[in-house]
């Protein structure tokens, strides 16, 4: 017997607490781990972060004005293409951490082993990531950065369903609940942008086309990062291998 009314909703509360996350999965001892793994933990809070400073600085480049021919009126840069070629040095880079680790784990109990296959593996996924990143570019110019940030996640929500599809990977209760969320989120804040949009210079018809070049943007980038999970199981290949070559 509960000696008090709060003593029992407390017990309540914590009942259905309990069994709602017990719906999905993810009370038992090996999701808790995972969910508290200071690694995961930290590469989440880093993608955050770096995610949102791609979007402010990229924003921030297409608002530089500068004068190009002698005489000319100074124009805004609109150079896309630009845009995603830095994007792809910076990943390049990539081989450098690659040799480091290659360096110090050598006299480790598991070393980091250069994988062997073949050249032209990661050929298809640089070609989705080329074509996703330019048309996500130039979704932004036509569109705000907050609408563009948030049409982005759809690429998880494309992942999920090609992985389930090609990959023959099962997707939990919670994990399609959490792909159910970002899709009524994109929805509403992309029918938002088109009916109650910020005045800007940007027509309703050019933040449309914006829309839809983003999200076509993520179907290409959900295929490209399908086939990387292929490869990287099939050939054992790291992630900064992946990057690096491609």
């Amino acid at each position: 017997p509960y000696h008090t009314k709060e003593e029992e909703k407390r017990r309540n509360f914590s009942f259905l607490f309990k069994n709602f996350f017990l719906l999905f999965n993810i009370t038992n001892k090996t999701a808790v781990r995972k969910w508290y793994n200071s690694q995961e933990l930290f590469l989440l809070l880093v993608s955050f972060f770096s995610g949102t400073f791609n979007t402010i600085s990229s924003n921030y480049q297409d608002q530089i004005e500068a004068v190009g021919l002698p005489g000319s009126q100074p124009h805004p840069f609109k150079h896309p293409a630009v845009q995603t070629l830095c994007m792809f040095l910076g990943e390049t880079l990539c081989m450098i951490v690659l040799q480091i680790l290659v360096h110090t784990t050598r006299h480790r109990d598991k070393p980091v082993v250069k994988a062997k296959f073949p050249i032209w593996t990661f050929l298809i996924p640089a070609m989705c990531d080329m074509t996703a990143s330019t048309m996500a570019y130039i979704g932004l110019l036509l569109t705000t950065p907050s609408v563009y940030q948030m049409l982005r996640g759809m690429v998880i929500v494309f992942t999920g369903i090609f992985g389930q599809i090609f990959l023959k990977k099962k997707l939990r209760a919670f994990q399609w609940v959490g792909m159910a969320i970002i899709i009524i989120g994109t929805v509403i804040v992309g029918v938002a942008n088109v009916l109650y949009g910020e005045k800007t210079s940007k027509s309703t018809k050019e933040a449309i086309v914006g829309d839809i070049l983003i999200v076509t943007a993520q179907i290409i980038a959900a295929t490209q990062l399908t086939l990387e999970d292929k490869f990287c199981t099939q050939y054992n290949v790291c992630s900064a291998t992946a990057i690096s070559r491609k």
